[in-house]
This record gives C-alpha cells, sequence and structure tokens, in this order.
C-alpha cells in the first residue's frame, strides 16, 4: 500500500513536470518567435512594458498550471493540499542570511568552473579580457526586471517546487522530498551551466521548508536571492568592470560573514536540541499523518527505484535532450 501511494504521488508529479516542460518551451517560442512581432508597431518604451509583462504574466501561468493539474488529477488520490497560509516563522531573518550565504557561496563557485571550462575551451588563449559594458537600462527597465526576474518567480516558484512537490513528499520522509524537489528545480532550468547552482539553492530552500513548514519563508528568500543577480546586472551597467566586480563581491562577503553568524545563532538557540539532532538525524522523520495519509515508512532504495515512473523518466529525458540540444549549439556558434 505504502509503495502503490508513492508511486502514485511521482506518477501525478511527472505528468506535472511534464506539462512545466511544454509550457516552458511554448514560453520560449512565445519570447522569441511571437512577442516581438506582436509589438513591432509600439513604441520602444511601449513595446519593453507590454513585453515584460506578458512575458511575467505568461512565466507565471506556467508555473501555476502544473499546480492545478496536480491537483486536478489528485481529486481521489492521496495528496496533501495547497498551503498558503501567511505566516513567516520565528527567526526568519537568521534562515534568510543563512541561505544567501550558502547561495551566495555555491554561486560563486558555480562561477569559477565556468569560467575554468571556459578558459580550457579557449585552448590557452586571452581569458582576462574584460565583457563588453552594455548600456545602462532606464528605472522603468529596472523596475520591470525586478518583476519578471524576482517577484514573479520568486511566487510561482516556490508554489510549485515547495509548496506541492516537497509538501506532498513530505510523508515519505523529509530526505525524499527536500532531494527530489532540489533536483527537480535544478533540472527544471535545463541549462547545464546552472544545474549545481540551482539544486543547491534548491536544497536550502527545501530544508527550511521542511523545517519551518512556511512557504512565505521560501519565497522571501528566493525573492531576495534573485534580486542580488538585478542588482548586479545593474552593477555591471552603470560601474565600470572591476568596479562591478568590487561591488558585487562586497555585498557576496557581507551576506557570507552575516549568514555564518545567522547559522551560529541558530545553532546557539536550539542548542537544547543539537544532541538530539546528532544522535538522529535532522532528515527521516516522516510528517505527521493527516486526514489523507497514514504514517509511511517506506525505505529509501526503494523510494529511490521507484521515482523512476514512466512520467517521471519521459521528463528527465526531455530536459536532458534539451541540455544537449543548448551545449551543442553552443559549441557550434
Amino acid at each position: 500500500m505504502q509503495e502503490k501511494t508513492y508511486r502514485s504521488v511521482i506518477n501525478r508529479l511527472g505528468v506535472a513536470m511534464l506539462v512545466l516542460f511544454g509550457g516552458i518551451a511554448l514560453y520560449r517560442t512565445v519570447a522569441t518567435e511571437i512577442l516581438p512581432l506582436l509589438v513591432s508597431g509600439l513604441s520602444a518604451v511601449a513595446a519593453n512594458v507590454v513585453a515584460e509583462l506578458v512575458l511575467a504574466v505568461l512565466y507565471a501561468l506556467v508555473f501555476l498550471a502544473p499546480v492545478f493539474v496536480f491537483y486536478g488529477i489528485s481529486k481521489r488520490k492521496p495528496h496533501r493540499s495547497f498551503d498558503a497560509a501567511l505566516c513567516l516563522p520565528q527567526g526568519t531573518l537568521l534562515y534568510l542570511f543563512v541561505a544567501l550565504g550558502i547561495i551566495g557561496a555555491a554561486a560563486h563557485l558555480n562561477s569559477y568552473v565556468i569560467q575554468l571550462f571556459d578558459a580550457v575551451s579557449l585552448l590557452g588563449g586571452d581569458t582576462a579580457t574584460e565583457p563588453v559594458a552594455t548600456a545602462p537600462r532606464e528605472a522603468y527597465q529596472i523596475v520591470l526586471a525586478f518583476i519578471s526576474t524576482a517577484i514573479v518567480p520568486a511566487f510561482v516558484e516556490e508554489a510549485l517546487f515547495r509548496g506541492v512537490v516537497l509538501r506532498n513528499l513530505q510523508p515519505f520522509g523529509r530526505t525524499t522530498a527536500v532531494f527530489i524537489s532540489a533536483l527537480l528545480f535544478g533540472i527544471m532550468h535545463q541549462n547545464a551551466a546552472q544545474l549545481f547552482y540551482a539544486t543547491v539553492a534548491g536544497l536550502v530552500i527545501g530544508y527550511i521548508y521542511a523545517y519551518t513548514q512556511s512557504l512565505w519563508c521560501c519565497v522571501l528568500i528566493h525573492f531576495c536571492n534573485n534580486a542580488l543577480s538585478v542588482f548586479s546586472s545593474v552593477f555591471q551597467e552603470q560601474l565600470s568592470y572591476h568596479r562591478a566586480v568590487l561591488a558585487d563581491s562586497l555585498i557576496y562577503l557581507v551576506l557570507g560573514i552575516l549568514g555564518v553568524l545567522a547559522a551560529l545563532i541558530l545553532l546557539h538557540k536550539h542548542r537544547d536540541t543539537r544532541e538530539d539532532v546528532l544522535q538522529n538525524g535532522c532528515f527521516e522523520r516522516d510528517a505527521a499523518p493527516d486526514a489523507e495519509y497514514a504514517p509511511l515508512a517506506l525505505p529509501m532504495a526503494r523510494r529511490v527505484r521507484i521515482f523512476m515512473t514512466p512520467p517521471m523518466v519521459v521528463f528527465l529525458a526531455l530536459c536532458a535532450v534539451q541540455v544537449l540540444y543548448m551545449l551543442g549549439m553552443a559549441v557550434l556558434y
């Protein structure tokens, strides 16, 4: 019965991921082929505003569609209802600094690895050249960037990957829930250069959700992390190359220090439970049973094997093909 329930949830999540894959393909088609034609008769400012807002709405629909699909096909099957209660846990600011510190470190490590591969691909050529400067954006363009890059993704991506995927996998063990949701979050980007960084971000945010059960805390972390990338791009446009690098480095250095301090404070606050955590671990404690679920105790090895259901295998294969295609195009051009 446990295996049947778990397989059913994975099957439905696989279908939701296939809907997401199709939605992302549609989004790219609209962004590159259709929308430029629709706004071609507008002024430059109007075209920019309309295009960004349309893409932001479409992006939200792309990630919300799998949520509705999952619950649409789960009406008569075990599932955990969506919980978006507007509350933040105590210590939210501490969780925020810890998360941004870890994710920032992963982003910089990811960047260094990419630069290393770029250096190898140039076969000893000059890799110290500065990037070509881009024209500074207007204030309204920066606001639009915050909407499309920070606000919308933070809400809709967390709704899908933490609010649906992780939440519905929690009864099978928090390790299963956190790792599967993080893996799918990383794969969803369909970009080899972002896989490591996005998966680490998914692990960090997923662990915080599993610990706090607060979706809004995850949304806040996701928003702040994406907002930092917008600030970074603004620095690159407004400052010289070296000053932009310095400003970016100082921000992440401060966040790293704050993250370490926040982690120490959290460890001190939870010192009474430290021995229990060291003995029993912080994962593999099944979520409390509710109206839909009885306590489940499916072995980890079995969870991994059952995860490869047909819909999930198709989704993973499609993402792999997409990544290989993008890598091939990058090599050719």
